[in-house]
């Protein structure tokens, strides 16, 4: 019997000792996201186990709400599919750039389970996947990471009840020129400019340009354009 232990222990211990050296040796910039080409960094990542899906901008206009059923490759928490950036379903039908925004919580919260998962959501892109969906139907998928809310206080394990409004720039709760000026020193990379990333980027594309403020101005006219 206490062969068998001692045994047991060993092989116990050796197995233990051959997953923590492994994880050890694991370093995120040994990968690159997929659809970016880029190599990943330890600020590429909330630590949350949750990936921003991008949408084609033909998934986009379908205007659905998106389910675990919708991601089978992975085993997952939640999903959260994000509200429109805009009702003008007409302006949405016109703007080709025009991206909806997906939150997926992976069970397994740890760095390497992001990137394997965003490995998998790449690999819709490969001819067998694609001969089934002809839809593209992610333009990228990123994981959570740390900028992702630039007020350091407002984060998605926090704060459970983190809202926006497109366009409120500085998150005071009013739409003004304030918001446009807010905006423009942030593009033009003044120092200790803080935004709501969300409410920012008004088309959606993951950039904050002069293009979304081009289109903040025009709300603030009230051209029918996100109102």
């Amino acid at each position: 019997m206490k062969k068998i232990t001692a045994l047991f222990l060993a092989v116990f211990m050796a197995v233990s000792l051959s997953v923590n050296l492994y994880a050890a040796d694991f370093d995120v910039s040994d990968y690159k996201n997929p659809f970016t080409g880029t190599a990943y960094t330890e600020d590429d990542f909330y630590g949350n186990g949750t990936i921003i899906i991008i949408l084609s901008h033909e998934a986009s206009i379908e205007w659905r709400e998106y389910t675990k059923e919708d991601f089978p490759e992975l085993e997952l928490d939640s999903v959260d599919t994000k509200d429109p950036a805009s009702t003008d379903k007409e302006f949405i039908l016109g703007n080709p750039e025009y991206r909806n925004f997906v939150h997926i919580t992976l069970k397994d919260k740890s760095n390497k389970a992001v990137i394997e998962a965003i490995e998998l959501l790449y690999n819709r892109n490969d001819d067998d996947y694609m001969s089934e969906n002809p839809k593209k139907d992610i333009h990228l998928a990123l994981p959570m990471y740390k900028t992702y809310y630039d007020k350091p206080d407002i984060n998605p394990d926090i704060d459970d009840n983190f809202s926006y409004t497109i366009g409120d720039v500085n998150n005071d709760d009013i739409l003004n020129l304030t918001d446009v000026s807010h905006m423009l020193k942030y593009i033009a990379g003044w120092e200790n400019i803080e935004i709501i990333f969300l409410a920012t980027d008004l088309n959606g594309d993951d950039v904050i340009t002069l293009s979304d403020a081009s289109i903040l101005l025009k709300k603030l006219a009230k051209w029918g354009i996100y109102n």
